[in-house]
């Protein structure tokens, strides 16, 4: 896509005003611009308006003259629309006992253009990519609106991609220990899930070639926050009596995309033949669209002993819509005429009533954490799983024996501490080294608490 000239000036202004001036995370709020620009652009948005609000979003008020007078008032409207809904700072004290109805519908009724929401959304799902850098505390802060305000208004308005997005970060930030977990358990099934779809795929689509369907077939494992919730619903229905991901089957996911609506129902009948289905678990959205205008077949299948394959069967125009709601229909089949659609109806937002739209995915369930092992972030944002009581020696050998050798103390959340700081849940670690070569003191055998910690220790003292 070549850039138009008000873009080229918008980067300009940005680049003028916010090159220099640094985020918390290390980058400076133009890179954190540009990055939102490029998540719209790869998203199919192609409005002027929110392509430049998102550049200069973070550019102080007191430019706004020279932003009207450069790139107009409909841009400097968008960017006003997005420090609005910026200011408007919502607490959560505790989501899983506080109404958060009330945080999204007034969140909605403050929002009269679909761009500007739109662009805070993506906003958002950019910036919880670096929350590990701040306090636990802001961390958590960030995560739960991401959870309990964003995600859930991206899945009214049907933006699945922006909705996977957050709710992977914040499960990521607020339940390390969990999000381990499943990432352990996706990593083991990967391989073997991978070449089921390798042999399933052309397969399928022979078949249905055969039965004159010529389809899209996309594969997918499930984002980890779902696989998570799966598991929440089997303690909740008392499948299971403590969180466990052994019996979650259906962590493989298939799209089968076709030209019409018969062609999905032939593809379902035709799948039925082919694998074992189960009924109670068959959701049909054609017939009866979700609140959000969200369109397809969910079936589940049982292709082995150990797998069961969630499969969903929609026509191309669905799936365009599904992925990115109606914002998408707008952006990829009306084009120009956006703007114009926006103008005949500017405060429909306002007229989404959440009371009546809410649907499961706002159920709360009681978080059981793993006892056995605590979990930290490293400074880049990954996580470390170490036995409970660990401390800041344990956690330079777990990197590396060099840095353990080296370590002369750590930075956790910001604040220096002594190397038998004992590590906590969510704790951001950063380790201190000094750069002479040395040994670690004998002292230490006594003060580490894993054994990978002393094995390293007594190797470099007595090797």
């Amino acid at each position: 896509m070549s850039e138009s000239i008000k873009i080229k000036k918008a980067k300009e202004i940005a680049f003028s005003y916010l090159g220099e001036k640094p985020r918390y995370s290390g980058e400076s709020y133009y890179e954190h611009s540009l990055q939102v620009y490029k998540t719209l652009i790869k998203s199919g948005v192609t409005d002027e308006s929110m392509l430049c609000g998102a550049l200069l979003h973070h550019v102080e008020k007191e430019h706004d003259s020279e932003i009207e007078k450069a790139l107009g008032p409909e841009i400097l409207d968008v960017i006003r629309g997005l420090r609005k809904l910026s200011e408007y700072d919502i607490r959560f004290s505790s989501p899983k006992h506080s109404n958060d109805k009330y945080f999204i519908q007034t969140y909605l009724n403050l929002t009269k253009d679909i761009r500007v929401l739109l662009v805070r959304l993506i906003d958002r799902a950019v910036n919880i990519k670096t929350a590990y850098v701040h306090t636990p505390e802001m961390r958590n802060e960030i995560a739960e609106k991401a959870l309990y305000l964003y995600s859930p208004i991206c899945r009214l308005m049907g933006f699945s991609k922006i909705t996977s997005a957050l709710e992977d970060e914040a499960f990521k930030l607020v339940y390390p220990d969990q999000y381990y977990n499943v990432v352990k358990i996706v990593d083991k099934r990967k391989a073997e899930i991978n070449k089921f779809f390798e042999d399933a795929v052309p397969f399928l689509k022979t078949i249905l070639k055969e039965n004159g369907v010529d389809a899209e077939i996309k594969t997918r494992i499930k984002h980890y926050f779902s696989i998570y919730k799966k598991a929440l619903s089997y303690l909740a229905k008392g499948k299971n009596t403590e969180i466990t991901y052994d019996n979650i089957l259906d962590i493989a996911g298939m799209r089968i995309i076709v030209d019409t609506v018969e062609q999905c129902y032939l593809v379902e009948d035709i799948l039925k033949n082919i694998w074992p289905e189960q009924p109670d678990e068959r959701n049909d959205y054609i017939k009866t669209p979700k609140p959000s205008g969200y369109k397809s077949i969910h079936d589940i299948f049982n292709v082995s002993e150990d797998k069961n394959l969630e499969v969903q069967i929609r026509t191309h125009q669905m799936h365009e819509e599904n992925e990115f709601g109606s914002a998408s229909h707008f952006f990829y089949k009306i084009g120009n005429k956006f703007r114009e659609n926006i103008l005949e109806n500017p405060n429909w937002l306002k007229e989404i009533n959440y009371w009546e739209n809410q649907s499961h995915f706002l159920e709360n369930y009681e978080i059981a954490h793993f006892k056995e092992y605590v979990y930290a972030f490293t400074p880049k944002g990954d996580i470390i799983e170490l036995p409970r009581g660990a401390n800041i020696i344990d956690f330079a050998y777990y990197i590396h024996s060099k840095v353990g050798n080296n370590c002369t103390g750590g930075v956790v959340n910001g604040n220096i501490v002594k190397i038998d700081y004992e590590i906590k849940d969510g704790d951001r670690v950063e380790i201190m080294t000094t750069k002479h070569l040395k040994k670690p003191s004998p002292d230490w055998i006594k003060v580490a608490k894993t054994k990978k910690a002393v094995s390293m220790i007594r190797k470099a003292l007595y090797s």
